[in-house]
């Protein structure tokens, strides 16, 4: 009798799925965690690198303001929308500077910061802000004004006419109308001596003005007072000097071999070039530095331009010319072949002496060497509320 055996049901296996399927499963996870890792690396460099590329642009921007007297020959000569560029590498970024003028005082100034090694990791960052002279609002009266008693004679010649220094047609617009030759705050404070002299103005020459013996319209002009253009003189004068002779001071630069003229303005004697012919154009011509003197100031030929404040008397003679605002606080005294003026002249005479203007001394109103030193010798700040803002 055979025995039959019964064949157990087909039990197929699972074990190979399961595996199979848990690697499927862990390799998606590992594949997730290093594209998320990966994606967070790149998040992270290229937040790193935008961080970079912003205080790259920031930095130009800074740069641009605080290297304003080193390029402050260019950017003076831009005409109203003309650009001037500039590019600063820095540790492997660059810094590409854009200066845009935008009127007679103002200028735009876009900084791009440039981050990363190739197209795939670079960053742009761009920042920008607006600049402007910060410059005194100086109230002249007249060509010549004057508190306290003053005499005038000998040849002197005062011309509150609006007049453009000779040779300064090229930068200077037509000159029309004018003011008062002389302004003193009350007829019976002048007096004369001579008949040589002349005084002439628009509308008179000789007028009595009650501002002339306000103190305010020698020493605040705006927004600024006394004290801050004596902080912001270039030229410090010591107190009780003499200078006999004052001229523009050049000097030779050799740079790759090549020789280049440059005004040396770190002399107290260089006040500025006032000939626009001779020598060559583009030496001092653009140096109009604010001369502040501490005390008494005697001066004796010379010439220069500027803003020139002097805290005591002012004496002058031997032809002295000067091109730009004068502001004494003392006296202002003239005497044989006396001071050139080209501009305007304020003696507050604090001590109530008498101003003399006497010998052959010119003072010729002029608002073009006026405007010329006061935008020359200003300084940008940047805008209140319009000082920075992030272009992208």
């Amino acid at each position: 009798m055979r025995t039959r055996h019964s064949r157990p049901a087909d039990r197929r296996g699972f074990a190979l799925a399961v595996a199979l399927f848990a690697l499927v499963v862990i390799g998606a996870l590992i594949a997730g965690v290093f594209f998320a890792s990966t994606q967070e690396y790149r998040v992270g460099r290229n937040t790193l690198t935008q961080q970079r590329a912003f205080a790259i642009a920031e930095l130009g921007l800074n740069r641009a303001f605080n290297s304003w007297s080193a390029n402050s020959a260019s950017y003076r000569a831009l005409a109203v929308g003309g650009i001037a560029t500039a590019d600063t590498t820095v540790d492997g970024g660059v810094a590409r500077v854009k200066v845009t003028r935008l009127n007679a005082t103002s200028f735009w100034v876009v900084s791009e910061g440039i981050a990363g090694g190739d197209a795939m990791t670079e960053a742009r960052r761009k920042t920008s802000g607006v600049m402007r002279f910060q410059m005194p609002s100086i109230n002249f009266l007249g060509a010549l004004t004057l508190r306290g008693s003053a005499r005038i004679g000998g040849s002197s010649q005062i011309n509150g006419g609006d007049q453009n220094p000779t040779g300064w047609t090229a930068t200077c617009p037509t000159a029309s109308g004018g003011m008062p030759g002389v302004v003193v705050d009350s007829l019976n404070h002048i007096s004369y001596s001579g008949n040589t002299y002349s005084v002439s103005g628009v509308p008179g020459g000789v007028v009595a003005n009650p501002m002339a013996r306000d103190t305010s319209t020698y020493f605040h002009y705006g927004d600024m007072e006394w004290a801050d253009l004596v902080r912001s003189a270039t030229v410090p004068v010591p107190a009780g000097a003499n200078y006999p002779r004052i001229w523009y001071d050049s000097s030779i630069t050799v740079l790759n071999g090549v020789s280049t003229v440059r005004c040396r303005t770190a002399t107290i004697t260089n006040w500025g070039q006032v000939t626009r012919t001779t020598p060559a154009a583009g030496i001092c011509e653009d140096y109009f530095p604010i001369i502040y003197a501490a005390g008494d100031l005697s001066i004796q030929g010379g010439a220069g331009q500027g803003i020139l404040l002097v805290a005591g008397d002012l004496s002058v003679q031997g032809g002295f010319e000067f091109y730009g605002p004068v502001i004494v606080r003392g006296t202002l005294r003239t005497s044989g072949t006396g001071g050139h003026f080209n501009g305007g002249v304020m003696a507050a005479n604090i001590e109530l002496d008498a101003n003399t203007v006497l010998g052959d001394a010119i003072v010729n109103y002029s608002s073009c060497a006026i405007n010329q030193a006061l935008t020359g010798s200003a300084t940008p700040q940047w805008v209140d509320h319009r000082a920075w803002s992030e272009l992208f």
